[in-house]
């Protein structure tokens, strides 16, 4: 054995990765196939003077790696697609109607301070609420004991969606944001985006890695879209993370709810009852 050669222990290789790297690296094909059998968990990987490897071993490692961490993603994805079926199916046979997901766009009440942000606040455009008559929505009649919210939010109103999520039983985790292509009204900035919180309750499972949206999202501009009407691409978002749980919208704006979904609102004309 060349005696620049050592035993570098790597068990994160299986026996043909382990052998086809050592040949590569030494091309040492007179290593007879018994002593492969015995040492299938070792390969020979050069390392420098330092004891890190080399540029030549890192090169040679990168495809096996770079493959091993896709077997695991996708390992990881396939248990939470079954972890997801499972609690949607669970969920579905209650006696009594719960939702894992539930998706909320409250028509917040925002105190204005000028004639010009005036005529294009919410209240010109629907019925608004005072803080406490959302938080007395009743959502956490309806959401399950594993459940998900998200929960629409502008920058100005922040603090008080914060405490909507925890009077209706949720704990805050991240949240997305939603770019607009014009800009609005604000006192400090000209507000161009707005906020989709993320909170949660028991055991939910969060999206497997690789599978997640970016945190901002820029839909095409759609000239049709009334007033604060969000975007279809964040509950197609939704549902690619929930394909299965029953899901309901709170404060729907229109009449016939989008397939798959239970809503609730003035214009859905269904009210949550306590």
């Amino acid at each position: 054995m060349n005696a620049a050669r050592k035993w570098d222990a790597a068990p994160h290789l299986d026996e043909a990765a382990a052998l086809a790297i050592s040949r590569q690296l030494w091309g040492h094909d007179d290593i007879d196939e018994e002593e492969d059998a015995d040492t299938a968990e070792v390969v020979y990987l050069k390392r420098d003077a330092a004891g890190k490897y080399t540029p030549e071993t890192q090169k040679a490692l990168a495809p096996v790696v770079k493959a091993l961490r896709a077997e695991k993603v996708e390992a990881t994805k396939e248990h939470r697609e079954i972890r997801e079926a499972e609690l949607g199916a669970k969920q579905i046979a209650l006696p009594d109607q719960n939702f894992g997901v539930i998706y909320a766009d409250p028509a917040w009440r925002f105190m204005v301070r000028s004639e010009a942000c005036m005529l294009r606040s919410a209240d010109n455009h629907y019925p608004t609420m005072t803080l406490e008559e959302i938080k007395a929505y009743g959502v956490q009649y309806i959401a399950a004991k594993d459940s998900v919210l998200f929960l629409w939010a502008t920058a100005p109103m922040l603090p008080q969606a914060l405490e909507v999520m925890a009077a209706w039983g949720f704990e805050y985790k991240t949240h997305f944001v939603w770019l607009k292509d014009r800009t609005g009204t604000g006192y400090w900035n000209l507000n161009q985006h707005e906020l989709l919180l993320v909170g949660t309750k028991g055991g939910i499972p969060c999206p497997a890695a690789g599978t997640q949206y970016p945190s901002v999202i820029e839909p095409e501009p759609d000239p049709h879209r009334r007033h604060s009407e969000k975007p279809d691409e964040f509950r197609k978002m939704i549902e690619d993370y929930f394909p299965t749980l029953p899901k309901h919208e709170c404060f729907y704006r229109g009449k016939e709810p989008p397939p798959g979904w239970d809503v609730s609102g003035n214009e859905a004309g269904k009210q949550v009852k306590p």
